[in-house]
């Protein structure tokens, strides 16, 4: 299977946000960071929240990511809100 055919939900748009939230997050010292959510039916979402202690993990992958994405602007963005925490 070639790369564009593997497609997942991380796109650049996905990026922004949690640049976004990871900064909303340590300017208002929350002890967690919202990734997002999952449609499971039309009565159920299922949200996605990471907690402090995993952030640095967590900004590793989102770098991998934006690198797998050629989403370069974005890998600097997380190395320094990695250097924030």
């Amino acid at each position: 299977m070639r790369k564009k055919e593997r497609k997942t939900d991380v796109d650049a748009e996905y990026l922004d946000m949690m640049v976004y939230n990871f900064k909303y997050a340590i300017e208002y010292n929350y002890p967690s960071v919202y990734m997002g959510y999952s449609i499971i039916d039309d009565d159920y979402l299922k949200e996605y929240w990471v907690k402090k202690s995993d952030w640095l993990k967590t900004l590793d992958i989102l770098i991998e990511c934006a690198i797998d994405e050629e989403e370069y602007e974005y890998c600097n963005e997380f190395k320094k809100i990695k250097e924030l925490i």
